[in-house]
């Protein structure tokens, strides 16, 4: 993947802007609030790149975790590629490795398998986390879908 151009030193490449951390990043507008290191849809409109809270629709979205908190009609960064400590609901992560996906009710859950590049597949899960509200994972800069 080449990169296009230079912005403020930071590498871009498909709309993403790569941080010092190594994190890729779009600028979205909240069409609600939006709590900080959470999972949002980021559909394109004639308005420009929009982050919606996740749920049942079927379109290719991206999946973008908000950098920071932000309010109702604000603009702000979302993940969308690298190592975040990712603030969902979703089950416990038993081994690192598996695959974090968009269940069909919008909900967020780990799979039972390798991160295998299937359609509703975002993230892959770092550690072994026992608790089911915060996960170390690495999201996969990519549109998603689901039926």
């Amino acid at each position: 993947m080449g990169y296009t151009k230079m912005v403020d030193g930071a590498r871009t490449a498909r709309g993403i802007v790569y941080n010092g951390d190594g994190q890729g990043m779009v600028y979205a507008y909240a069409v609600a609030a939006c709590t900080a290191l959470t999972p949002y849809y980021l559909t394109y409109t004639e308005y420009g790149r929009e982050a919606t809270a996740l749920g049942t629709a079927a379109t290719a979205v991206m999946i973008g975790a908000a950098k920071d908190t932000l309010a109702t009609g604000e603009y702000g960064w979302f993940i969308v590629e690298g190592k975040v400590e990712l603030t969902t609901a979703s089950d416990a992560i038993g081994t690192a490795g598996l695959a974090l996906k968009v269940h069909t009710d919008g909900t967020v859950i780990c799979t039972d398998a390798a991160y295998s590049g299937a359609a509703n597949e975002f993230a892959v899960g770092l550690e072994v986390e026992t608790t089911a509200t915060s996960h170390t994972v690495y999201m996969i800069p990519r549109e998603v879908t689901w039926t």
